[in-house]
């Protein structure tokens, strides 16, 4: 079973105007708008994933286990 966590994150203005101006090219080129509607907090979690996944590999490469 799923279990979500709600997370409130405070940002400038104008990082959120980069998620606002991602979203038209992730409903065009994805599958995330067949999944429903695709807003500031879709893109904020496919932004989020995806960095985590760069930090993770960024960690495994230097042996650190992580990023600090």
């Amino acid at each position: 079973m799923r279990h979500d966590v709600q997370v409130v994150v405070r940002m400038p203005a104008d990082l959120a105007a980069r998620l606002d101006k991602l979203i038209p090219a992730l409903v065009e080129g994805s599958d995330l708008a067949a999944a429903g509607r695709v807003t500031r907090s879709t893109v904020a979690r496919l932004a989020l994933a995806r960095g985590l996944v760069s930090l993770e590999a960024q960690g495994a490469s230097t042996g650190a286990g992580g990023v600090s």
